[in-house]
């Protein structure tokens, strides 16, 4: 889609490609535009997607696309917070050929910067390894016989087993009505 884009849109330069943990897939600096690609099953009448702990604003700070191993020298912290739109485009898939698609943004479900930042933030602290501790410690007196929880309490797995939290949030798909 990138290389598409970059066609498409010549004159504006190039469309970067993120890699697969950065929150956003592809942007363009010069179109001011950030896209996340999601790519859609629809079984057993479930209307939602599951997306990787991340929600998705109408809007995002330039520092909040682009990684920094790819900012250069010369950028300012006001160019940094240059924002860019979000487009968020869903596409239906049945037998590798696209059924159905689907362009929003955030404000389909009411998410602005400041939740996207904070979504980003509660995700750092429930991972963090000293409130994790809690979280397990929580579950383990509630659900004492939780062997798996208790072992990972216990480093019973000799640390060779890490669980953090990560696609826990499920939105509603525009492609369905959800």
């Amino acid at each position: 889609m990138a290389e598409h884009l970059s066609t498409v849109f010549f004159d504006k330069g190039e469309w970067a490609v993120n890699n697969s943990q950065h929150p956003f897939d592809i942007y363009s600096l010069g179109c001011k535009v950030a896209i996340e690609l999601k790519s859609f099953k629809y079984k057993y009448n479930n209307k939602y997607f599951v997306s990787n702990a991340t929600i998705y604003p109408h809007e995002a700070r330039i520092r909040d696309v682009v990684p920094k191993n790819r900012w250069e020298d010369s950028w300012t912290d006001a160019y940094l917070d240059t924002m860019l739109d979000v487009a968020i485009v869903f596409v239906n898939k049945v037998d590798g050929k696209i059924n159905n698609f689907y362009i929003t943004d955030g404000s389909y479900w009411g998410i602005d910067l400041e939740d996207y930042l904070s979504c980003r933030e509660f995700f750092n602290i429930i991972n963090n390894p000293t409130m994790f501790g809690k979280i397990l410690n929580v579950i383990n007196e509630e659900y004492p016989n939780q062997t798996f929880v208790s072992k990972l309490i216990n480093n019973g797995y000799d640390k060779k087993i890490k669980l953090c939290f990560r696609k826990l949030i499920s939105c509603s798909s525009p492609l369905i009505g959800g």
